[in-house]
């Protein structure tokens, strides 16, 4: 598992850094500046938490929390500062809801590209249908523009994006391979947990900025 860096104010440098376990060390080292803050030495006491104190007069609080799904158990770190969850923290669910973003990226970068080769193909002879082409070009920007929204952290293009491709996917079902239904249950589930941890966002968000005007 690779190490964690963050920041510890939004947009700021990437000043801290939480490396996990890795042969040789069983501790999940915290370091500020590569300087090292200090251990959590083992799984439990990850799992119950530790602060440091950091030179500005803050708090710094690392730990693990457990996480039950579909696929079952894990964990997600959460770093928080005087109690505001970092927004760079892997358990922030900031980072859900980029998934889903991206996955609307991906698609409509996809079906964008398709659609201008196609385009470029009929146009030199090939065999395929100019309307398509363009159905695929225009299809594809209307992603485009839900996963810029998204990305923005706009609930509705993460809303619009899953219903547009949820009525894709049925159109499309007498022509869907096993390795298509994958991809579609794949961002089916990515835009589904992206709209899920957006509400949870904004609990997040509030609640940092409470802990930090308090």
């Amino acid at each position: 598992m690779a190490a964690h860096k963050l920041a510890l104010t939004p947009g700021g440098p990437k000043r801290l850094e939480v490396r996990p376990p890795s042969l040789g060390r069983k501790s999940w080292d915290v370091l500020l500046d590569g300087t090292l803050l200090g251990r959590l030495e083992t799984h439990d006491e990850a799992i119950s938490g530790k602060s440091f104190p950091l030179p500005d007069g803050t708090t710094l609080t690392v730990r693990l929390e457990p996480v039950r799904n579909l696929f079952g158990s894990s964990h997600r770190l959460l770093v928080e500062v005087d109690g505001a969850l970092l927004r760079d923290s892997p358990g922030h669910p900031v980072q859900i809801v980029k998934q889903g973003a991206a996955a609307l990226w991906l698609v409509g970068g996809l079906l964008t590209i398709a659609g201008v080769v196609m385009g470029v193909l009929a146009a030199r002879g090939a065999s395929f249908d100019p309307g398509a082409a363009i159905g695929n070009a225009v299809e594809g920007c209307i992603y485009l523009v839900f996963a810029r929204a998204a990305s923005r952290e706009k609930r509705w293009g993460l809303v619009a994006g899953l219903v547009l491709y949820v009525i894709d996917t049925i159109a499309s079902l007498a022509a869907l391979a096993a390795g298509g239904w994958i991809v579609r249950v794949a961002v089916i589930t990515a835009l589904v947990r992206a709209i899920i941890a957006h509400r949870e966002l904004q609990r997040v968000d509030a609640a940092s900025i409470a802990a930090v005007f308090r």
